[in-house]
């Protein structure tokens, strides 16, 4: 890699970590307005430099590449973590509202429904996954030794690129 790309993907790292740290700790950001308009969209993003935070931009295909080099899962992890992060930004940004309210209440229903939903597309994702894991887990048990290196390898690339198909962003903290 070249100077440039290396400053490049330090960037890109950069960024990925803004996007978890963003998420665990959504007020604190708060003051960086440029940051929410840059969340918006993939192209804002890649471009967004602030000195405060120490980030330089550039482009969105130079922030692709250095992504899929740099990050676990690539491109499409940083991007889900930039939707979620502009969701957590936009909901920290909202202004306090009675917490007794119907209004506040039917919202607070809706957004429950909403973690349902997502709660159990995500059981089924991660039963899918352990499944997957049982039976090559179960292949591999039946194999000679010589054979178990090779085989451990191939599954282990197909776990990855299963994890990173079914957006389970979670599960590269576990890597």
């Amino acid at each position: 890699m070249t100077d440039k790309t290396n400053k490049n993907a330090e960037m890109v790292e950069k960024k990925f970590h803004l996007l978890i740290a963003l998420l665990k700790r959504p007020p604190d950001y708060q003051g960086h307005s440029a940051l929410g308009v840059a969340l918006r969209r993939q192209s804002a993003f890649s471009e967004f430099s602030d000195p405060a935070l120490e980030l330089n931009g550039c482009s969105i295909n130079t922030f692709k590449a250095c992504a899929e080099a740099v990050v676990p899962g690539g491109f499409k992890t940083v991007d889900n973590l930039r939707l979620q992060a502009l969701k957590a930004f936009d909901a920290a940004a909202q202004p306090y509202e009675r917490p007794d309210t119907v209004r506040s209440l039917q919202r607070k229903v809706r957004l429950q429904n909403e973690n349902i939903q997502h709660l159990e597309e995500h059981i089924l994702r991660m039963t899918y996954v352990h499944q997957k894991i049982m039976h090559m887990y179960n292949r591999v048990a039946d194999l000679p030794p010589e054979l178990i290196r090779p085989t451990y390898s191939k599954d282990r690339a197909e776990i990855y690129s299963m994890v990173a198909a079914l957006d389970l962003v979670e599960f590269w903290s576990l890597t």
